[in-house]
């Protein structure tokens, strides 16, 4: 008994440490769920960033992301739209695509970039494939 009693603070303290790292990165999520609302363009610093085509990536508070296509940087001639869902888990952006636009584009049901950095205008993503992507804010490309 009096080892079970020595031991007590250690496990609530546990259980309490435990408790709060969940709140925290539940509010971390909350945050960067909060930053992502709006239109996110490709940033000149991306390694992709070309002259050949744009997008626009808006991302809504009620979960639905619209990403536009472009067939210059300018954004004025629209090729494709793609709807799907969003939502922000453990510090990850992830998008679940439609069946629909899983066939047409031949993307997986799931995408899931890893949150690196996020202010009000930038933001650094990191794709499955380790690769840095640069995002401004803006309704317009760059």
């Amino acid at each position: 008994m009096i080892k079970f009693v020595k031991l007590l603070p250690a496990y609530i303290l546990f259980i309490s440490t435990s408790y709060a790292s969940v709140n925290i990165q539940i509010d971390n999520d909350k945050k960067i769920h909060d930053l992502m609302i709006g239109s996110w363009v490709t940033s000149p610093k991306d390694e992709l960033y070309t002259k050949n085509y744009g997008s626009i990536a808006t991302y809504k508070s009620d979960g639905t992301l619209n990403y536009k296509q472009f067939t210059d940087t300018t954004c004025t001639i629209h090729v494709s739209t793609l709807k799907a869902r969003w939502s922000i888990n453990d510090g990850k952006l992830v998008i679940v695509v439609s069946k629909e636009h899983q066939i047409t584009y031949g993307l997986p049901p799931t995408i899931i970039d890893i949150v690196h950095e996020i202010t009000n205008n930038n933001a650094i993503l990191i794709n499955t494939e380790g690769r840095f992507q640069h995002r401004v804010k803006s309704e317009k490309c760059i």
